[in-house]
């Protein structure tokens, strides 16, 4: 195990040494990019597959790789589709050619500094993970009935914007969905409460299990939001949350048949997905003109994932011209909205990168309704540039892998579950800001934890008293 975690490590410092290295190659620069995407797809590769033999091969599935392969794929998919044989050559991001490379070139970075702020600071461990049951503090009653009512408050809200979606999608078509959602407050509560929903049904299928009927009921409405937001052309609202899932249920209900699910994925990923791009691209057609070429098949899905790239080029763009970066104030602002926005005074869309990038980069977009999304990658080098950025990313690493370890050998069942079920929701800052992840772990992780010590020490403060109570009438 400590062999495959020291080869890692390894493999991650080759891979430093031959990006660097790759600047001196005298050949032109889609080839550099070529030549870079591969190099990627090794590392991750290989990657993976040494972390799964580091945890002595009983997880194939861990919230850190998750993470990882969401990271890999939001980010460098779009490179490295590039980089086949008659593939588009970046022709649709009007940035030059010299940005574009340096821009796959951070991102390749920053995706090895991340691998090795996990290789570095999370220890790998071959055993079974944490305890099964819940411990002795937490009381099952207490807990569940807790979890059933934060459900409850949840799940209008996923309800709600499922609706939401539907309706937008049929009359605009997915593209034009983006430029009609609620990008307001309101819509930011209803998004939230509505992944917290998710994250929710997660915990709860882990609380009710042995008991068939309700089991079953929060497995199909889970897989019942998952299903409707890849029919609607969410393929990655559905498929994230669909791998967290099979994690969770692997670690804390019974193992789960990878070799037999294999066979689902593949046939997803392949048939059912290009499918649902034809036709979530046919509804509305003439109301979506995003600059988005038609593209289906398995490399045109990885292509379209990666997208999420183009934030990095954009943002790169910009800052070379005015070089003012922010110094990390997207994330102390993050850090301050973790209370309503009102109490400490700070604007909401100071704190939001993706505002900034769409308001310089297409104004006339951004009064349409529309945004050029971002990243984590993108985040960092808006905050430090590229020496403070990748620093971000190495410290980034070790939460995340940090998070991941809580989950797989934590021995406080509770806090394990929780850090499972909320990689639901941490997995889309992968394309998003961190404004929204903060707020979310401080709310929903932190928030639930403490609803449960609260209330199990009530529990157990009133069992003590009736025990101490039958003693004395004795």
């Amino acid at each position: 195990m400590m062999v495959s975690r020291l080869f890692n490590i390894f493999v991650a410092v080759v891979t430093l040494f031959a990006i660097f290295s790759l600047k001196t190659f005298e050949i032109t620069t889609l080839d550099k990019i070529s030549f870079l995407s591969a190099i990627m797809l090794i590392f991750a590769v290989l990657h993976l597959v040494l972390d799964y033999y580091s945890l002595g091969r009983r997880f194939v599935i861990t919230p850190y790789n998750i993470f990882f392969t969401a990271l890999f794929i939001f980010n460098l998919g779009y490179s490295i589709t590039n980089g086949f044989p008659g593939g588009p050559k970046f022709t649709d991001i009007p940035v030059d050619e010299s940005i574009i490379f340096r821009a796959v070139e951070y991102v390749s970075l920053s995706i090895v500094v991340f691998s090795l702020g996990y290789l570095l600071f999370c220890s790998p461990r071959g055993v079974k993970g944490g305890p099964v049951e819940i411990e002795g503090f937490f009381r099952k009653k207490e807990v569940r009935t807790i979890s059933v009512l934060l459900l409850l408050l949840s799940l209008p809200f996923l309800v709600y914007e499922l609706l939401n979606k539907i309706i937008l999608v049929s009359r605009y078509g997915y593209l034009g969905y983006y430029k009609n959602v609620d990008d307001s407050s309101l819509g930011s509560i209803i998004s939230s409460f509505s992944s917290f929903a998710i994250m929710m049904l997660l915990v709860c299928i882990v609380l009710f299990k042995g008991e068939k009927t309700i089991t079953v009921l929060l497995t199909l409405a889970f897989f019942l939001a998952t299903a409707l937001n890849i029919m609607l052309g969410f393929r990655a609202g559905g498929m994230l949350p669909f791998l967290v899932y099979l994690y969770i249920r692997d670690r804390y209900i019974r193992k789960v048949n990878y070799i037999g699910a294999l066979p689902i994925v593949l046939l997803t990923f392949i048939i059912v997905f290009p499918i649902i791009a034809e036709y979530r691209d046919f509804i509305g057609q003439s109301n979506r003109n995003l600059g988005s070429e038609n593209e289906s098949g398995l490399i045109g899905i990885i292509r379209e994932l990666g997208r999420t790239f183009q934030a990095t080029a954009y943002t790169m763009k910009v800052l070379d011209f005015t070089n003012e970066f922010r110094l990390g104030w997207s994330y102390v602002g993050a850090l301050g909205l973790v209370l309503p926005s009102g109490v400490l005074g700070i604007d909401v869309e100071s704190v939001r990168p993706s505002v900034w990038l769409v308001s310089i980069v297409d104004p006339v977009f951004k009064r349409a309704g529309g945004g050029l999304g971002f990243s984590m990658i993108a985040e960092s080098y808006y905050n430090f540039g590229i020496l403070g950025g990748l620093a971000a990313m190495f410290l980034q690493g070790i939460l995340i892998g940090k998070l991941s370890e809580i989950s797989l050998f934590s021995r406080r069942y509770i806090l394990g579950l929780l850090a499972a079920a909320y990689m639901s929701v941490l997995v889309f800052y992968v394309r998003q800001e961190a404004v929204g992840v903060v707020r979310g772990f401080f709310w929903f992780v932190v928030g639930t934890y403490a609803a449960y010590l609260i209330t199990c020490y009530r529990g157990n403060a009133v069992e003590a008293r009736r025990l101490r109570e039958l003693g004395g009438d004795r």
